[in-house]
């Protein structure tokens, strides 16, 4: 498996590794939506950092897009955090909040990441 979702109090973190495609982005979206836990997330990291390639398209952006749209009736709270120094990746953020999930803030490591959501508690 591609990725493996990790649970704290108030965050979940879903690490990729190898080789990932937007279906398996997609498989973890929706099994971290699917948990009990994802109604009082603060929030859900995206973990690039082991990534050796990166087959995500625009097409899978609006499928990501229309799941967090349904996912924030539930939970409007929750930050979205992208932690990635691949351009591949951060490309497709910059799209994604295009798409009107401007929310999404990207990191590039995920020491960044957890010294922000620390701050933010």
């Amino acid at each position: 498996m591609p990725f493996t979702i990790s649970w704290e109090p108030g965050v979940a973190v879903k690490a990729f590794t190898g080789h990932v495609t937007g279906a398996e982005v997609r498989k973890a979206l929706v099994q971290l939506q699917s948990h009990a836990g994802c109604d009082t997330l603060q929030f859900s990291v995206n973990d690039f950092t082991q990534v050796e390639s990166f087959e995500v398209s625009e097409s899978d952006l609006v499928d990501f897009a229309a799941l967090s749209i349904g996912a924030r009736a539930f939970n409007s709270r929750v930050r979205v955090l992208v932690v990635s120094a691949r351009q591949e990746v951060l490309h497709l953020v910059d799209i994604y909040k295009q798409m009107g999930n401007g929310q999404v803030l990207t990191m590039a490591t995920m020491e960044h990441a957890r010294a922000w959501m620390a701050s933010q508690r």
